[in-house]
């Protein structure tokens, strides 16, 4: 059944961001009633840079609008980005696979249609046993030029290493879990250094 409306779903998919590692998306969705608040600080001026605000509904959408600010000479944004996740990332057991669109009103790096894969192992140390490992690639139109790639490897349960590639960068960062629902982060890009926090509540 879910294969018959596999077309149907792809449509919608332009207009409903998959879950996203630091700046790329992954092979999963929030789950539904979820809604997920980010800011990241720029470290020189600690004023918000970006404020993600994201959620899920309908058991397999996502929606999530970006907010630019601190853009020297080009003045604040908002993006939107939209996707359908068509399969969860479950650990162990089978691949996630998302698609979707990114700046789907076209005003800040570009609209760009992708899909992710993303796998998921679990860990069986005691210190990151709760927390599976996660690989993702995909491939994408407009900012992605191609194929990208990124990973979460935890240390502990509570300490993950990030990185990404888009396609033309490198990011890479440290996320911290000290309570459930809420993320710290330190992320470096090029010359770039920011700071954040998400929050994560179900309604």
């Amino acid at each position: 059944m879910r294969k018959a409306f596999l077309p149907f779903f792809a449509a919608l998919s332009v207009f409903s961001a998959a879950e996203r590692l630091i700046f790329l998306p992954v092979g999963d969705r929030y789950s539904n009633r979820d809604i997920r608040i980010e800011s990241l600080l720029d470290t020189k001026s600690y004023d918000p840079k970006y404020t993600f605000i994201g959620f899920g509904f309908g058991n397999a959408f996502d929606a999530e609008v970006t907010f630019l600010t601190d853009r020297p000479g080009l003045g604040d944004e908002g993006l939107v980005d939209l996707s359908y996740n068509y399969l969860p990332a479950i650990p162990d057991l089978g691949l996630g696979i998302s698609v979707g669109m990114q700046d789907v009103m076209n005003h800040g790096a570009g609209r760009s249609l992708y899909v992710a894969i993303s796998i998921r192992a679990n860990n069986y140390e005691d210190y990151n046993a709760d927390t599976p490992s996660e690989l993702t690639i995909g491939a994408g139109t407009g900012r992605y030029k191609g194929l990208f790639a990124g990973a979460r490897l935890p240390v502990t349960n509570g300490i993950r290493f990030l990185v990404e590639y888009d396609s033309e960068r490198m990011t890479a960062g440290l996320e911290l879990q000290p309570l459930r629902g809420v993320l710290v982060r330190w992320i470096a890009r090029d010359r770039e250094t920011l700071v954040g926090a998400t929050f994560t509540k179900r309604f």
